[in-house]
């Protein structure tokens, strides 16, 4: 893994933007952006500040054969990619057994549905009697009286 590669990986680890990477080690933003995008190293004084700050030696930083963990720890690239691919393969593991219990789930559910007796209208449902309802006796109605005038009644002329 390359310098830049390693730099990235460190300070997102350590949860450090380039602005407070950079006030850290005493350079501008412009310099960290430079080593991370690989135009530029930094000079031996800046490196040794930069290990320390992420607390792995210069020669693991310049060594193309070590690489970041998950961790941050300085590791050989082969051991690094082997954690990298079984992690990948525990996780998709997991994503087959949850698809494959989700399939159990709804085919479960589905035979439930099926052997589940269907209820045809009219059998083994209680049937409801009408049951008559008494009418009601007429009610004498109040002879109305004549409503005339307007707003409210207020002015309505007396018989």
């Amino acid at each position: 893994m390359s310098f830049h590669s390693k730099m990235i990986k460190l300070r997102k680890i350590k949860g450090l933007t380039q602005e407070s990477f950079a006030a850290e080690i005493g350079v501008s933003r412009q310099s960290v952006y430079k080593w991370e995008s690989g135009q530029s190293y930094p000079d031996v004084e800046k490196l040794l500040k930069i290990a320390r700050t992420f607390g792995v030696t210069v020669d693991d930083m310049l060594n193309d054969e070590m690489d970041v963990d998950r961790q941050g720890v300085m590791r050989p690239v082969e051991e690094v990619k082997a954690e990298e691919e079984r992690i990948a393969r525990e996780k998709e593991e997991r994503r087959r057994r949850r698809a494959e219990n989700k399939a159990k789930r709804e085919a479960a559910a589905a035979a439930a549905k099926e052997d589940a007796p269907a209820e045809a209208p009219g059998e083994d449902t209680p049937v409801l009697e009408e049951v008559p309802v008494a009418e009601e006796a007429p009610k004498a109605e109040a002879p109305k009286e004549e409503k005339r005038g307007g707003f409210f009644g207020l002015f309505r002329r007396k018989k």
